[in-house]
């Protein structure tokens, strides 16, 4: 075990400043809910009073008798030292045991820049609370915003003791600060679909920035690069549905996003370091790992991939460089086939589907059937007349959801990206 010196006593402090918040959070709901026993209480005394003075005197009661009627109320004390003590004493062991395994976990023989990770050790405590919050609230919720706060600033403190050839303050940035937006594609408070939010730029950049980081840079630190890698699916997939925004209102924006040749190189760029990261993995034999311990990292990976192809796809009409042989699309194809498989090797959704069949039956659907996915099928299939796999039912298993959009109401909806393709089907 190491210690980075001084600043295991900043860690620490930093530890205790986090777990009096927590005492202060918990014990500030035990308040709540007194204040709302009280309340419901006393509501209740009121209407039995009141129901049972007006059988006393035949259901009438005037003015007069109504203002006769009182309830003394049982107003409980809102400090309760017994119940504080105990809710101290629990934050106190738990938080304590986590920051210990956290400690083992990540300062050892096999771990670098220790004085670095004497900031990270304290800030994934930090990140459990705002994980845990974060499975009901959204990330900037007013309950979380206190421990974000003090994240950052361990962030920015923390980094500082990290190389700058080092991409391992890019795995924080993501772990800590984009996760929870990735992981159930939120957005910033009151970002909408209808104009151009900056909030929502500035998150975009912070994205883009951090998977340039992750792909580009290692980390001396194998399982700090090894987290990274982990993370990139998600944070690509995040960045590619939401790239619109750049744009200006999110609806609509899919054409202008095919046509800006700046966007459209981030999409190839996005695509290249996650084709990258999988890569390395099968390389490494590390791909059975993943698709067994983190099935779900494998299918956000295939999901994403398919989101990208079916949008470069539709670029190259739109651009005039497309053709059946394009190794863009050559590429969706493999994919489509792959997806649609019954063989849990190459079907992410449906290894995905043994741990979570919601979420897979989600990540299919979106992939294959909505109008995006759609517009692969009518390139593929009516287009360039290649045999499309026949739907076997094994991620999805309703069938009313396993259905192409129509030719007619893809070209509907794409007609300006294939304009092209439309006048040469007829």
């Amino acid at each position: 075990m190491n210690f980075g010196g001084i600043h295991v006593f900043v860690g620490l402090l930093v530890f205790l400043l986090c777990t009096a918040m927590t005492v202060a959070l918990l014990y500030g709901v035990y308040v709540l809910l007194l204040l709302l026993r009280f309340f419901f209480t006393f509501s209740l005394q009121i209407v039995q009073k009141i129901t049972n003075y007006m059988r006393a005197n035949n259901w009438v009661l005037s003015d007069k008798e109504l203002a006769e009627i009182t309830v003394e109320p049982v107003f409980h004390d809102l400090w309760q030292k017994t119940v504080f003590k105990k809710i101290c004493y629990v934050c106190v062991t738990v938080l304590s045991v986590t920051y210990a395994n956290q400690r083992h976990e990540w300062i050892g023989e096999d771990n670098r820049h220790y004085i670095a990770k004497e900031y990270w050790v304290s800030g994934q405590v930090i990140y459990l609370h705002r994980k845990l919050l974060g499975l009901y609230l959204h990330p900037e919720n007013p309950l979380i915003y206190p421990y974000t706060l003090l994240q950052k600033a361990v962030y920015h403190v923390g980094v500082r003791f990290l190389p700058e050839s080092d991409g391992e303050r890019y795995v924080w940035m993501n772990h800590w600060f984009l996760y929870p937006y990735a992981h159930k594609l939120e957005r910033p408070y009151f970002v909408g679909d209808h104009k151009a939010e900056p909030e929502m730029v500035e998150l975009l950049d912070t994205c883009w920035f951090t998977m340039r980081g992750i792909a580009s840079m290692e980390c001396s630190d194998s399982r700090i690069q090894q987290l990274g890698e982990l993370g990139l699916p998600g944070l690509a997939s995040y960045y590619s549905l939401y790239l619109g925004h750049y744009t200006g209102p999110l609806l609509g924006a899919g054409k202008k996003v095919r046509k800006d040749p700046v966007l459209r190189s981030k999409l190839y760029d996005t695509l290249r370091w996650i084709d990258n990261v999988k890569s390395d993995w099968v390389e490494s034999g590390y791909f059975d790992e993943v698709k067994n311990h983190y099935p779900s990292v494998a299918a956000i990976q295939q999901a994403a991939v398919m989101n990208i192809l079916q949008n470069l796809s539709l670029s190259l009409v739109m651009n005039e460089e497309f053709r059946c042989n394009h190794p863009l699309i050559e590429r969706l194809y493999e994919e489509y086939q792959d997806a649609m498989s019954d063989d849990p090797s190459k079907n992410m959704f449906l290894n995905y589907k043994k741990t979570d069949s919601k979420q897979a039956r989600l990540f299919y659907r979106t992939a294959i059937y909505t109008t995006i996915g759609s517009s692969g099928y009518y390139i593929l299939h009516h287009v360039c007349r290649r045999k499309f796999p026949v739907e076997k039912y094994v991620v999805e298993t309703n069938k009313i959801f396993c259905v192409f959009s129509s030719v007619g109401y893809v070209e509907a909806v794409y007609n300006g990206e294939l304009k092209s393709l439309i006048l040469r089907l007829r």
